[in-house]
């Protein structure tokens, strides 16, 4: 039968004597290099200027014996030669950078340089060989473009980083630290270093033994100084070219072999994965759904290529000294602002916790609450009387809460209204507070609150300024503080704080001809509370000039509202002697008002037959007189015999 051709040839072999060829480069460097001949030019200039000296300190016999033995290379204290051959006790300090720099002109690099282009005309040629087996016109634009896309973004950037200088000379086992670090350079410092011990005691220390008298050991050392530093010179070639030779055989055996579980050698992966490439890029085009993935991805990458040149942008236009300098400048007088409100906030605070229960939050369907967004800031209820009344109504046939209630001295602000009605009058005088004075604490805990919100993310700044129809790079902050601090009536953003803060939720409802839903403003995340207090919300739907208040654009300065809150009114009932029902007050506040105001009515005019157990007393302010006198030692007036027979029949 007839054999089908193969899909793709053996690679041919590469050209022959680069081996060879990287040796001669090297020992070359260092045989006829201008670096290796200005290093031994210095050593000979200052070999001839140290060798008195050591001659003179070698006076005896017995020491001259003992500075060259080869135990010591060269090394005795004292009697230092190695120094002296080579003009240096410190390391070999030769530039190598002419020969194993990764850079262009450098010896080593462009050798690397022009193999990886053999490399690569060799994948090219077994690709143009393995296509034309095949029958496919290696000549066509497509096959053009497959190739030169392949071989940009696949093997150039594959080749580029075997063929560098810092993985060249990185050996599979063990590599020594300056080659991890890419010093090449210093790497070969320590070779050349460590062949001069070699050089030294092939010329000198070995011949120890043959020395019979002084004049021997100094005519020893003095003929042999030139001689040494050409053994070195010769020595140290031959290191570093069976060292790179040794590195170019790994390079060969990746390139060529490799691991058969990695699937051989790096030339036949590359051709392995043009013939993948081919296969995908044809997939591609046939598949639309991955054509529109692949599109949606490329746009994502232009839209973010683009807000990272925004963000450029303004990084370059930060760099600015008087610009870096206003930005500082305000950062610290935010942070010092910071600082001395919430210190303001913690200074004399003795509000504590609420002390009043929330009660239940049990709507009916009709009035769905709606959750808080910072969209609606800012809200609008009917100021009319008409309207009160109409929601204290609705509220009390409905949910059994009380009538509308505020301050009625002063203004009605929303830090009034959660004080009145999260603490009561009670806990606030047994706090030693007033009205206002709970206020106070709780404006200033709610711009402590806010200044932290906004510190802790940059970008917060910009969100709470829109919300607010602030411009962000207005010292809008400040100003907004300043209001919370002063006279500012409140919005649902300090609501927002103090129910975090203070582990509270409130129901916001608004007075309306039409049926507006009322808003919540928890500490919860979407999470219904159980519980909530009860605020209302008015404001006025003009100016004081009669324009239109348009909510959309108002601004913290410009909004003005008056809050209100309901009470628990929750009663309990009993009825008198003449068949009228009362109600009860179970609040803290209308317990002890009604409790003042009947004690001051004489019993025989309430109107009332109360019924109290006779262990149950009810003591008035003011304590009843002393008895005085006569009145200390009158008998109280006994029972009669009929009196006392209808109780002895009852018992």
């Amino acid at each position: 039968t007839e054999q089908s051709p193969p899909l793709s040839p053996s690679p041919p072999p590469f050209g022959e004597g680069y081996r060879s060829k990287i040796e001669n480069l090297v020992a070359n460097f260092v045989e006829e290099g201008e670096a290796i001949a200005d290093f031994l030019a210095r050593a000979e200039e200052r070999s001839s200027q140290s060798w008195p000296t050591l001659k003179n300190s070698l006076r005896h016999y017995s020491t001259a014996m003992m500075a060259i033995d080869p135990k010591h290379n060269g090394l005795l204290k004292g009697k230092e030669i190695l120094p002296v051959v080579f003009g240096s006790r410190s390391l070999v300090r030769v530039d190598f950078s002419q020969l194993a720099a990764d850079e262009p002109e450098s010896i080593l690099h462009d050798f690397l340089q022009d193999f990886k282009e053999l490399v690569i005309d060799l994948l090219v040629s077994s690709v143009d060989q393995a296509l034309q087996v095949n029958g496919v016109d290696t000549q066509d634009v497509v096959v053009e473009t497959l190739k030169e896309s392949f071989m940009t973004c696949d093997v150039h950037a594959l080749l580029d980083e075997r063929f560098s200088i810092k993985c060249f000379f990185m050996p599979k086992r063990s590599p020594p630290v300056d080659l991890q670090n890419g010093g090449v350079a210093a790497y070969f410092n320590k070779l050349a270093a460590k062949e001069r011990v070699t050089a030294l005691r092939d010329k000198v220390l070995k011949k120890a033994t043959d020395q019979s008298s002084l004049g021997e050991v100094h005519a020893l050392i003095e003929n042999n100084l030139e001689t040494t530093r050409e053994a070195w010179r010769h020595q140290l070639a031959t290191t570093l070219s069976k060292f790179t030779v040794t590195q170019f055989g790994l390079l060969m055996a990746d390139l060529t072999e490799g691991r058969k579980r990695m699937g051989g050698g790096l030339i036949k992966q590359l051709l392995r994965a043009f013939l993948q490439h081919i296969v995908q890029t044809d997939q591609m085009k046939s598949n639309a759904a991955l054509r529109r993935e692949l599109s949606r991805y490329i746009n994502d990458f232009r839209r973010q290529n683009a807000a990272l040149h925004s963000l450029w942008t303004r990084l370059e236009k930060q760099s600015d000294p008087e610009e870096l300098g206003r930005a500082a400048a305000r950062h610290v007088d935010m942070r010092r602002l910071r600082e001395a409100v919430v210190r303001q906030a913690g200074s004399g605070a003795n509000l504590g916790s609420p002390a009043q229960k929330m009660p239940a939050l049990s709507l009916v369907r009709e009035d769905a609450p709606k959750w808080w967004h910072p969209s609606e800031n800012f809200l609008r209820g009917d100021m009319s009387v008409a309207q009160l009344n109409a929601l204290s109504a609705e509220m009390l046939s409905k949910y059994r809460l009380g009538a509308c209630q505020m301050k009625t001295e002063g203004y009605a602000s929303l830090f009034h209204a959660v004080a009145k009605l999260a603490w009561g009058q009670k806990s606030l005088k047994s706090r030693l507070l007033t009205l206002n004075d709970a206020a106070a604490q709780l404006r200033a805990v709610c711009a402590a609150q806010v200044l932290n919100y906004c510190a802790k993310k940059d970008e917060r700044n910009a969100k709470v300024a829109g919300f607010l129809h602030e411009a962000p790079a207005s010292d809008w902050k400040e100003q907004y503080i300043a209001l919370i601090k002063g006279n500012y009536p409140g919005d649902l953003f300090c609501l927002w704080h103090l129910a975090c803060h203070y582990k509270l939720d409130f129901c916001i409802w608004r007075p309306s001809a039409e049926k507006l839903p009322p808003i919540l403003v928890t500490q919860r995340d979407k999470e219904l509370p159980t519980a909530a207090h009860h605020l209302i919300v008015t404001a006025d739907s003009d100016k004081a000039d009669g324009t239109p208040i348009d909510l959309s654009t108002i601004t913290p300065s410009e909004y003005e509202a008056q809050w209100w809150f309901f009470a628990d009114d929750r009663k309990v009932r009993f009825s008198d002697a003449k068949g009228k029902v009362h109600l009860l007050a179970t609040t803290d506040d209308e317990a002890e008002a009604s409790t003042k105001a009947r004690l001051a009515v004489p019993r025989s005019t309430d109107g009332v037959e109360w019924t109290s157990p006779s262990s149950y007393r009810i003591t008035a302010d003011v304590p009843p007189p002393r008895p005085t006198g006569a009145e200390i030692h009158h008998r109280p007036e006994q029972p009669t015999e009929a009196e006392r027979a209808w109780k002895k029949a009852r018992r």
